[in-house]
């Protein structure tokens, strides 16, 4: 006859001492599986572990298990003994092998594991297994003489007292299961017609064997299904009353708890079903159900469901607001009165935290396009980003042509530039449209928006000849590298790649400045305007774009008359850096005039020494080649660099590698 074990244990326990020191941490029981409830029948292995804590002495090892007739109450007993088994309580019973490591080695937190099989028993419906464990150099009468048995209890105890420690009998129980108790299904009820969206309701008595309930629906009436019969599964399912969800009879498997095994995602308007649940009970008995018959569907409309990324791949910079970043369309799928939406429940996805956010907005609009001075602004959150439920009053009412909806984003100024966000709708449940299905693909997706580079300036000018980029950014994160583009008109579907050898390398991560430039070797035609865009990859691949910004070629070959101001002035940091064996020095100031850059070793020691003259408004830029005034080459280091000019000085630091 096949047992059911409903109950396991863990109990934190101290042992006892004798000449030596035995301290029980745990003691626990389990079947085959591994599990605390399991199916377990007489002929099944079951395993005993044991850890603790043993200092000194000679100790000596669990030697069996031991069935006890009633006069017991059905006890198993784990002997640990010195020598023969005690006296008395086995009468009646049989010893049960046990194998494993036997022995109690000495030590802090060892365990031992035994194996023993479960035996057939007779008499009662039920057993108690219990574990005793003895002591060592005692003399042994019976099981029940308190002063010889080391009980397993919470907390300590001494076996020199003359009484057993109160709760000291830790046990599971084993008992018959020979049926599955039958569920009761409440909703829908029988002759009853059920529309797009409605409630099933169940009553479930016992947990079910892998946490599986079968639903079925089988047409017997009405419009012909030919995908007859829909069977559906709920997931992980506890006992319990009154058990209930929502499900859409245009998208069955639209529930998070419910999928779709067979038979198809959708209902027949007009079609007539039986409505079974049926599921078995942990110890695989025959299943059980119930069903209700003549339950009728009528479609009344229902509401499609699309979206996904918007903007993709960009990064939006601290401080920055109303940055678009997902988008959802919502339309009735035949004509007829206009559904409503009550709200709409999004998962933010992404490494953000609410420190990163100032506000979330959700926009309408009747075009795929964002504009936050067109479309219509609905509503704001503040906090509680994850998930964001905007909850609509009044409700939306959706069309046939439908509604686009936007997230957008206010970026806290203090945002942290390793962190990204994105949303995505896990379950059409999740979009709340009354009596409507919800139908579409789940989870509707977006990618995640960087926060990471902050670009401060993006300039060009025409020096030595060709034209020569200056960018900043303030800083980055994951920032692989930049390619730049370039071309004659703002379509960028007609550029070249400027960097054609290869990637101009980024800084990874950094919240420090960064400056970079970047001369235009391709040839160039006097008197014309071209426009340049710049490219930020990320490590996985992502991109963000910047620009354009046009610069002209003058005639004759000169400089520039009308440079752009550079974004920020003083000295920039040396690119590349770290560096061997040059590197490029640039600084901008306000006012021309005579400037002198010094380079120093970490001593203090000038290495090298440059005047310059310079223009109001204009990037120079000085190539130091890791030597010193006297054109001997520099070890490897640091250095640092200071710009004097006749109002104040600017310093930084430089790492030559070799």
């Amino acid at each position: 006859m096949k047992k059911y074990l409903l109950v396991s244990f863990l109990f934190f326990i101290n042992a006892f001492l004798f000449s030596a020191s035995l301290s029980i941490d745990y003691i626990v029981m389990h079947g085959s599986n591994g599990t605390s409830d399991f199916d377990v029948s007489p002929g099944e292995e079951v395993t005993v572990q044991v850890k603790y804590d043993a200092t000194g002495g000679d100790f000596m090892s669990i030697d069996g298990i031991r069935y006890v007739n009633s006069t017991y109450n059905h006890k198993l007993g784990v002997f640990w003994y010195d020598t023969d088994p005690p006296s008395g309580a086995q009468d009646g019973g049989s010893v049960v092998s046990v194998s494993g490591d036997n022995d109690f080695t000495t030590g802090s937190d060892q365990t031992n594991d035994f194996t023993f099989i479960m035996p057939t028993y007779s008499g009662a419906s039920s057993i108690q297994i219990t574990f005793l464990i003895y002591g060592i150099d005692l003399a042994f009468s019976e099981i029940t003489s308190n002063q010889y048995t080391s009980y397993l209890t919470i907390g300590s105890w001494s076996p020199a007292s003359e009484s057993a420690p109160s709760g000291w009998q830790k046990y599971l129980s084993y008992t018959d299961d020979t049926s599955t108790e039958a569920p009761t299904l409440d909703l829908p009820l029988a002759t009853s017609t059920i529309g797009t969206s409605f409630t099933f309701q169940y009553d479930q008595p016992e947990t079910a064997y892998e946490g599986s309930v079968k639903i079925t629906f089988t047409q017997t009436g009405g419009t012909t299904d030919p995908n007859s019969p829909h069977v559906l599964e709920v997931l992980s399912e506890a006992s319990g009353t009154d058990i209930s969800f929502t499900l859409h009879g245009a998208n069955l498997g639209g529930a998070p708890e419910v999928t779709v095994d067979s038979g198809g995602n959708s209902l027949v308007d007009d079609a007539e079903y039986t409505v079974k649940i049926e599921y078995q009970d942990l110890a695989q008995n025959t299943a059980a159900s119930d069903q209700n018959s003549g339950v009728l569907y009528d479609d009344d409309e229902s509401i499609e469901a699309s979206g996904g990324d918007y903007n993709a791949g960009a990064s939006f910079a601290p401080g920055s607001t109303n940055n678009a970043y997902f988008w959802l369309y919502l339309k009735k799928s035949a004509s007829g009165t206009a559904l409503p939406v009550d709200d709409i429940t999004f998962d933010t996805t992404g490494s953000m935290d609410a420190n990163d956010i100032d506000n979330i907005k959700i926009w309408s609009s009747t075009d795929n396009s964002f504009s936050s001075s067109s479309d219509t602004h609905l509503l704001t959150i503040s906090s509680g980003f994850d998930p964001l439920v905007f909850n609509f009053s009044p409700d939306e009412q959706i069309g046939q042509s439908g509604y686009y909806y936007f997230l957008t984003i206010d970026v806290s100024s203090g945002a942290s530039g390793s962190d990204a966000i994105g949303a995505q709708i896990e379950y059409a449940s999740d979009i709340d449209a009354y009596s409507a299905a919800v139908l579409g693909t789940f989870p509707i997706t977006g990618g995640e928006h960087p926060l990471p580079v902050t670009m401060s300036s993006f300039t060009a000018q025409f020096t030595n000849g060709s034209p020569t980029l200056y960018w900043t950014t303030q800083s980055e994160t994951n920032n692989e590298g930049w390619n730049i583009y370039r071309g004659t008109s703002q379509n960028m579907g007609q550029t070249i790649l400027v960097n054609a050898g290869g990637l101009i390398l980024g800084q990874g991560t950094t919240s420090e400045p960064t400056d970079y430039i970047y001369t235009d070797q391709n040839g160039v035609v006097e008197n014309t305007t071209y426009y340049y865009w710049l490219e930020s990859v990320d490590n996985g691949g992502e991109t963000e774009m910047f620009g354009p910004i046009s610069l002209t070629i003058p005639l004759g070959g000169g400089n520039s008359g009308t440079p752009v101001a550079p974004g920020n002035y003083g000295l920039y940091q040396n690119y590349p850096n770290p560096f061997n064996p040059s590197t490029e020095i640039r600084f901008a100031l306000e006012e021309s005039g005579k400037v002198i850059l010094t380079i120093y070793n970490t001593k203090g020691q000038k290495i090298q020494t440059y005047e310059v003259d310079v223009q109001a408004d204009i990037v120079e830029s000085v190539l130091w080649d890791g030597r010193d005034d006297f054109g001997r080459q520099v070890a490897s280091g640091i250095y640092f660099y200071k710009l004097q000019t006749n109002k104040e000085s600017f310093i930084r630091k430089m790492i030559l590698t070799k």
